[in-house]
């Protein structure tokens, strides 16, 4: 088990590393394109396919960092209000089983739209799959997230401070 803890852990930190590096990147391309500009330089002109590119991507691994981490926004007033124990631990199962299918579906139709797309980019001549392929590379490490939070719902004894029994902002089982 901690072996898996590990691999997590890592995992949240390349996401987290690639996200803010295509932040970083996408930014000094920006800069770089407004201060030639401003020099009385020809704009760069695949500047906005690499920034679309690396936008496209750093919000689909973000989003899969939250999701993996827990950090979207979630409304929990009906897990607050049912009592502790085994309602919130169903409900929470129930939640983890919505979210591990939304992310099925989503990486089903980002693959399918990712696979179907023929097109290139217009300068760079890139494969126009290459910004769709974010999706179902995002749906899959949260589907792996959501399953590893239904794990641990399920073999979790049912005990005093269970993270089903805590406010959901506190736990990284939701979606």
């Amino acid at each position: 088990m901690e072996q898996l803890k590990t691999i997590d852990r890592g995992i949240g930190f390349a996401l987290r590393f690639l996200a803010a590096g295509a932040l970083a990147l996408l930014m000094l391309l920006v800069a770089a394109n407004i201060l030639g500009r401003a020099a009385g330089m020809a704009e760069i002109a695949w500047v906005g396919e690499g920034v679309e590119f690396l936008f496209a991507w750093m919000v689909f691994l973000g989003a899969a960092e939250l999701w993996r981490e827990g950090g979207h926004f979630a409304v929990d007033v009906l897990l607050q209000a049912l009592p502790q124990g085994l309602a919130r631990r169903v409900l929470r199962l129930l939640v983890t089983l919505c979210c591990l299918a939304f992310a099925l579906i989503l990486g089903w139709y980002g693959l399918n739209l990712a696979l179907d797309a023929s097109a290139t980019s217009p300068i760079l001549e890139l494969p126009v799959a290459a910004w769709y392929a974010a999706i179902p590379v995002s749906a899959a490490l949260m589907t792996l997230a959501s399953l590893r939070d239904l794990v641990l719902l399920v073999i979790e004894p049912a005990a005093e401070g269970h993270p089903a029994d805590v406010p959901v902002q506190e736990t990284a089982s939701k979606c």
